[in-house]
């Protein structure tokens, strides 16, 4: 994976800075300090959908399917119980979420 470009925001216009597709990558985001979260009942509800669509080749169960998808997150990715609560939590102590 090529390592982003510096964050200048002055090269917006510049398709070889951070703003190019190689810069909006997860682990280039990460690099320049994003953090990702993974919810666990988003993960659980996904799950269930995959199930439902016959998307279960292996025919795991619920648990093993979501505990699948659960060790496989992208390297860095912070997996917490439930994401809603969670930002509740970091707005607390200061963080703030933005869309």
């Amino acid at each position: 994976m090529p390592k982003a470009a510096p964050a200048d925001f002055a090269q917006h216009e510049n398709p070889g800075s951070m703003f190019e597709p190689a810069g909006n990558t997860i682990p280039a985001l990460q690099e320049r300090g994003a953090v990702f979260l993974a919810c666990h009942n988003a993960i659980w509800e996904l799950t269930a959908k995959l199930i439902e669509a016959d998307k279960n080749p292996d025919h795991k169960s619920h648990e093993a399917i979501a505990a699948e998808l659960t060790n496989h997150l992208i390297d860095g990715a912070v997996l917490t119980p439930g994401v809603a609560a969670t930002i509740l939590e970091l707005q607390q102590a200061g963080f703030h979420y933005a869309t």
